[in-house]
């Protein structure tokens, strides 16, 4: 997917959306040489440039609110394309799972914190303040939710199975 134009000095601007590791991104060309690559930036104001109102921009590129509307649902239009692909599910189904043990982590990071808190506290003082989150209950929950995202998507778990097990082999292998 590409966009062209010229601009009011001359100069010719080409916009392509390129798949990177399972996410788009807009790459900016201006005369033939890249100059960015990203996604595409709006301004905190917009600004009037040659008569143009300017409203985002790639790199050096300035965008009208066409050309950045244009810019964002190409690169939405590809996004679902790839998305929709096995690869694209399997990517995201990880990327949901990875988020829900994170959360697992979190919790027990923020229990042994606050754990470590209260001795600080009792060591300097005295007297430290009551717990006041219920961290076994928020961790069951979290597990709770991570177990049945695996009972819903197996598939998810045998692919990560199959990974670990690969880890396993070339570390073996070295």
């Amino acid at each position: 997917m590409t966009t062209t134009w010229t601009t009011q000095s001359g100069h010719d601007v080409r916009i392509d959306v390129q798949d990177s590791i399972g996410t788009v991104v807009a790459a900016a060309y201006l005369d033939g040489k890249l100059v960015r690559r990203g996604l595409p930036q709006l301004l905190v104001a917009p600004q009037t440039i040659s008569g143009q109102i300017i409203v985002a921009s790639l790199g050096p590129i300035g965008l009208t609110q066409e050309q950045y509307d244009g810019v964002r649902a190409m690169l939405a239009d590809r996004q679902a394309e790839i998305d929709s692909t096995p690869d694209g599910m399997m990517r995201k189904l990880l990327a949901e799972r990875e988020t829900l043990a994170r959360a697992v982590g979190y919790i027990l990071d923020a229990e042994h914190d606050e754990h470590q808190e209260r001795i600080e506290q009792m060591s300097a003082t005295g007297c430290a303040r009551a717990v006041t989150r219920d961290y076994k209950a928020d961790e069951a929950a979290a597990r709770t939710a991570l177990a049945a995202f695996d009972a819903a998507h197996p598939e998810v778990v045998v692919a990560l199975q199959a990974a670990k097990a690969e880890r396993i082999q070339r570390a073996m292998a070295n």
